[in-house]
C-alpha cells in the first residue's frame, strides 16, 4: 500500500474524528501502516472498527429493506402458503450470505428491531459509536418488554454503552430493566425458562460440544460447583488429568450412568444427595428429576426384583411423569422389565429421559427383553404406529421402509399389506401425501404387481365393502446391475463416485454458462435495451439446460440400473442410495442429517403427465421439513439437472448449486 494518493497524512486526532463512511474507507484503504507511529496506528485501528459498524449497519439495513418488500409481496397475494413469509426471508438471507439459518434468523430479527424499534442504537451503530455485539445486547435485553418501557431505558443506557464491554453492558441493562419494572424481569425470567433445552453441534476439530439453554442460574451454578468439587477431590486422590478435563469427564460420566470413582463418592456423604448406585431403598436419588418441571423428583428406589423401580412415580391419569403419563392414581407407569430382575430395560427411554407412550408397549426381543433396535423414529421415541407395526418373523424388527417421511410410520401403514418375501409394504401403497388410505389397505391386487386392481376403487379411491379379498404378489426379486449380475457395494460405490464426478463438470459448466447470460443481458442494457429481470433470466437459462440435459439423465440412470418406480414412496433400497448420495439436507446452507428429512420429488410426482416428476434417482433428494415448504413457494425454483446436481433459484434470481456429498 501506498499514501501517495492520499490528500494529506492524518494526525491522531484527525483519524478520531473522521467519522464511518465512504471518505474513512478510502483512506483506510491506502493508508501505509508500517509508516505510522503508534499513536496514529492504534487511531487507525479505532476508525476502521467504526467503518465495520457502519458496514454492517448498512447490511442489516438491506436485511431489513429485503423484509419489508417481502412482506408486500405477500399482503398482495390471496394464497396460503405452507411456509411463513418470516422462514423465506431467513432461507433467503442465509442462502444469499452462506450462513446457517440461526445467523440468518438474527440478522433479521435484529435488523427489525433496530430499524423500527431501538432507534437510539440503531443511530448509534450507524455513527460508529457502539459495534454489532453491542447493539444485539441492547436489543436482546429489552426485548419482550412493552414499548414505552424498552425506550425509556434505553434512552438511559445509550450513552454509557460506547464505555462499556458487551459483558458490563448487558449487566447495566439488567439492572436498569429489573429496577423499573421488576415483574417484567421475572416474567422475562421465566419465558426463557420455558425455553429450555439441550443443544448439540460438531466441531472442526471432529469432536462435539453439549449444552443445556436457558436453564436456571442458581442451578447452573449448583451444577459447576459440585463439578468442581468433585475434580479437585480427584486431583487431591492422585488423578494426573487437569481439572477442566476432570470435569468434562464427570460430566459425560454422569449422563451416560457411569459410576463415580471412589474419591469423588465421598463427597455425597454430607446426606444431602446420595448417588444413585448408592441409594437405599425409599431414598431419593440425586440423579432424578421431573421431566416436566426440571425440579428433583421424589421417587422409590426398588426394593426388590419386580417392585416399582426408582425411575417411577405416582402418576395421575395425565400429569407429568419421569417415564411416562397416564398412569393409574398410585400405581408406576407401564414399562416393560426384565423378567429376572425386574428392572426397566436399560434403552427404554426416549432423546430427554422418558418412555414414550408407544416405547411403554413396544415389542421386545423375547431373550432379552429390550425394544427392537430400529424401533425409534427421527426423534428418538417410537410413534403410536411403530408401536404395533408388524415386523419380521426372525429378528422381530420393523420392516425397513415402514417409516413415513419423517421417521414414523403413519396408522395406515403400520396395516398395510406387505411382501410375503421381504415384508415390506408395496412400493405403490401410498397415496398422494406418502399415507395408505384405508380402502387401499385391503383393496384387490394384481398378482403380478401388486398394484390395485384397476377398477377396485370407485371415483374417490375407495373400495366397495365386497373387495376385501387381497392377493399377494411373489417375490421381489434380487437388485442387479444392467448386466444382470448381481448388485454388490464395490459397484454401487463406483457408480456414485462416477455420478459424483458429473455432476462436479456439470456445475462448472452450468455456472459458467449463466455469468454468461447474465453478461450479456449487462452488455445490452448499457446499449439502451430493457434489461429483462434476473430471476427470469437465470431461470429460464437453467429450464434450457435441465430440457437439455433430459436425454443424458434417462441413458445414465437405464445405464446404471436406476428405473423409475411406479409409486409414490421410493422403496427402501432406494431411499438408502439417496441418502447415502447426500448426507443432508440439500438447502444451500443447511445441515440437518438426512435421517431427519423428507425423501422429496424434485420435480411435483405427476407420472401421468408429460414431463411430470417420476419417482427415480434423478427426481429425488432429502429436505428437511422447513426447507420442504420453502421450495414449494412460487418464487423459489429448485431444479435437478443430473442425479444429485441440485440448483437453486432464490426470489432475486441469485442461484445456489448443491452437489453429492463428499466420500466419507
Amino acid at each position: 500500500m501506498t499514501t501517495e494518493t492520499v490528500p494529506a497524512e492524518l494526525c491522531w486526532a484527525e483519524w478520531a474524528e473522521l467519522p464511518p463512511g465512504p471518505e474513512l474507507g478510502f483512506r483506510l484503504a491506502m493508508v501505509d501502516l508500517a509508516a505510522l507511529p503508534d499513536d496514529e496506528l492504534t487511531g487507525v485501528m479505532a476508525a476502521a472498527r467504526r467503518q465495520t459498524s457502519w458496514a454492517q449497519s448498512v447490511e442489516l439495513a438491506s436485511v431489513a429493506e429485503l423484509a419489508r418488500r417481502r412482506q408486500a409481496e405477500e399482503s398482495l397475494e390471496n394464497v396460503r402458503w405452507t411456509s411463513s413469509t418470516h422462514e423465506r426471508l431467513v432461507d433467503e438471507v442465509a442462502a444469499e450470505l452462506t450462513v446457517p439459518s440461526g445467523a440468518a434468523q438474527e440478522l433479521v430479527w435484529l435488523a427489525e428491531a433496530l430499524t423500527e424499534r431501538h432507534l437510539r442504537t440503531w443511530s448509534a451503530l450507524v455513527s460508529g459509536l457502539i459495534d454489532y455485539r453491542r447493539a444485539k445486547v441492547v436489543v436482546e435485553v429489552l426485548d419482550g418488554l412493552d414499548d414505552e418501557l424498552a425506550d425509556r431505558i434505553e434512552s438511559k443506557v445509550i450513552a454509557d454503552a460506547p464505555s462499556q464491554t458487551v459483558t458490563r453492558l448487558r449487566a447495566l441493562l439488567k439492572r436498569a430493566v429489573k429496577k423499573a419494572d421488576p415483574a417484567a424481569a421475572e416474567e422475562k425470567k421465566k419465558a426463557a425458562r420455558r425455553e429450555r433445552r439441550v443443544e448439540m453441534w460438531e466441531n472442526s476439530s471432529g469432536t462435539a460440544d453439549l449444552v443445556g439453554r436457558d436453564l436456571a442460574a442458581e442451578d447452573v451454578e449448583a451444577i459447576m460447583n459440585r463439578l468442581s468439587a468433585v475434580a479437585r477431590a480427584m486431583r487431591a486422590d492422585g488423578d494426573q488429568r487437569p481439572v477442566d478435563a476432570i470435569r468434562a469427564d464427570l460430566y459425560r460420566d454422569l449422563l451416560r450412568g457411569v459410576p463415580l470413582p471412589e474419591a469423588a463418592r465421598v463427597l455425597y456423604d454430607d446426606g444431602s444427595t446420595v448417588p444413585a448406585e448408592d441409594a437405599a431403598p425409599g431414598e431419593p436419588s440425586a440423579t432424578e428429576w421431573d421431566a416436566a418441571s426440571g425440579e428433583p423428583s421424589v421417587v422409590e428406589r426398588d426394593a426388590d426384583p419386580g417392585a416399582p423401580s426408582a425411575t417411577e412415580q405416582d402418576a395421575t391419569p395425565g400429569g407429568p411423569s419421569s417415564v411416562g403419563q397416564d398412569a393409574a392414581p398410585g400405581k408406576p407407569p407401564v414399562v416393560g422389565r426384565d423378567v429376572v430382575s425386574g428392572e426397566p430395560f436399560a434403552d427404554a427411554t426416549g432423546a430427554v429421559g422418558t418412555v414414550s407412550d408407544a416405547d411403554a408397549g413396544a415389542e421386545r426381543d423375547a431373550a432379552s427383553g429390550e425394544p427392537f433396535a430400529d424401533a425409534t423414529g427421527a426423534v428418538g421415541t417410537v410413534s403410536d404406529a411403530d408401536a404395533g407395526a408388524e415386523r419380521d418373523a426372525a429378528s422381530g424388527e420393523p420392516f425397513a421402509d415402514a417409516t413415513g417421511a419423517v421417521g414414523t410410520v403413519s396408522d395406515a401403514d403400520a396395516g398395510a399389506e406387505r411382501d410375503a418375501a421381504s415384508g415390506e409394504p408395496f412400493a405403490d401403497a401410498a397415496d398422494a401425501v406418502g399415507t395408505v388410505s384405508d380402502a387401499d389397505a385391503g383393496a384387490e391386487r394384481d398378482a403380478a404387481s401388486g398394484e390395485p386392481s384397476a377398477d377396485a376403487a370407485d371415483a374417490v379411491g375407495t373400495v366397495s365393502d365386497a373387495d376385501d379379498v387381497t392377493v399377494r404378489p411373489a417375490a421381489r426379486r434380487e437388485a442387479r446391475t444392467p448386466n444382470g449380475k448381481a448388485r454388490t457395494p464395490t459397484y454401487d460405490e463406483a457408480v456414485a463416485e462416477v455420478e459424483r464426478l458429473i455432476a462436479e463438470a456439470l456445475a462448472t459448466e452450468l455456472d459458467r454458462h449463466l455469468e454468461d447470460v447474465l453478461a450479456t443481458a449487462r452488455r445490452e442494457s448499457r446499449d439502451g435495451e430493457r434489461p429483462v429481470g434476473r430471476a427470469l433470466l437465470v431461470s429460464q437459462a437453467v429450464a434450457a439446460m435441465d430440457k437439455a440435459l433430459e436425454g443424458l439423465r434417462d441413458t445414465w440412470c437405464a445405464a446404471t440400473g436406476q428405473q423409475a418406480h411406479d409409486g409414490y414412496r421410493p422403496p427402501a433400497a432406494m431411499r438408502r442410495r439417496i441418502e447415502r448420495r447426500h448426507r443432508t439436507c440439500v438447502f444451500p446452507t443447511c445441515n440437518r442429517r438426512v435421517v431427519a428429512c423428507d425423501v422429496d420429488h424434485t420435480r411435483p410426482y405427476d407420472p401421468a403427465v408429460p414431463g411430470g416428476g417420476r419417482t427415480r434417482a434423478d427426481n429425488l433428494a432429502p429436505l428437511c421439513r422447513r426447507h420442504h415448504r420453502t421450495k414449494q413457494h412460487r418464487t423459489w425454483w429448485l431444479v435437478q439437472p443430473f442425479p444429485g446436481l441440485l440448483v437453486w433459484i432464490t426470489p432475486a434470481g441469485h442461484w445456489h448449486m448443491v452437489l453429492p456429498s463428499p466420500p466419507e
